[in-house]
């Protein structure tokens, strides 16, 4: 999952049975955080899935999962509507954080979904 540079702008690419489906995305809403646009990429690519599957979000930020079960944080709203959408699904999902690696994790993405921006 990734967020590009100038905001409103998300990439998402989803892995199931070694085929890849790239999704990319600009959000209509003002200028939003990185975060938030990262947070509403994850959740247009949940709402794609059609069984329950185990999931590993890849992320170079992490943005407020933690908090947002403590009930805090700016994005909690966001946050718990993938939560609840993840559980709604029926999905698992384990959270892969690429700290300070966001260049790293954009390769990672055009690498598989063969894109370059």
């Amino acid at each position: 999952m990734g967020c590009h540079e100038e905001f409103n702008y998300y990439k998402t690419l989803l892995k199931y049975n070694n085929r890849y489906k790239y999704l990319e995305g600009e959000l209509d809403e003002g200028k939003i955080t990185p975060n938030r646009c990262i947070i509403t990429g994850l959740i247009k690519a949940v709402e794609l899935l059609k069984e329950p599957v185990d999931l590993t979000i890849h992320t170079a930020t992490p943005f407020g999962v933690k908090r947002a079960s403590k009930g805090l944080g700016p994005n909690i709203d966001l946050v718990n509507r993938l939560l609840n959408l993840i559980e709604t699904k029926q999905c698992k999902v384990d959270f892969n954080i690429w700290i300070g690696k966001g260049k790293e994790l954009k390769r990672f993405i055009e690498k598989r979904s063969n894109i370059h921006s």
